[in-house]
């Protein structure tokens, strides 16, 4: 069985807050056929997930701090 697109890359398409509380990530695959340079769509899909709410951190909290040597 021989591939018929075996060239593709995919493109990550980032949202990070949606209507209604959450954040994506839309992941489409193009693909060419051997010899070609003409890429299309071949498949595309949706990772969704819940907006983690802020924490109010106290006063220096989440800073970095120095390097110990």
């Amino acid at each position: 069985m021989t591939c018929r697109t075996p060239y593709g890359f995919a493109s990550f398409d980032f949202v990070p807050a949606e209507h209604g509380g959450t954040t994506s990530i839309t992941v489409t695959h193009y693909g060419a056929a051997a010899g070609s340079a003409v890429y299309s769509p071949r498949d595309q899909f949706v990772l969704r997930k819940p907006l983690r709410r802020q924490r109010a951190e106290p006063d220096g909290a989440g800073k970095l701090a120095p390097a110990r040597r």
